[in-house]
């Protein structure tokens, strides 16, 4: 795709909407907060420290 990666909604409603084009009312947003771990990974990093370890 050639070209700027167009602006999220929400960036555009906050510079006032300068191009006063209709806005995307169809974007997803995304959920607040931190994802959960996926199954059969803990939250304890490695004790080299290189990123998390499988159970």
């Amino acid at each position: 795709m050639a070209g700027r990666k167009p602006k999220p909604t929400a960036v555009k409603k906050l510079e006032g909407n300068p191009g006063k084009r209709k806005l995307n009312t169809k974007e997803p947003n995304p959920g607040k907060g931190m994802p959960d771990c996926p199954a059969g990974y803990c939250r304890k990093p490695r004790q080299n420290g290189s990123g998390y370890r499988k159970n």
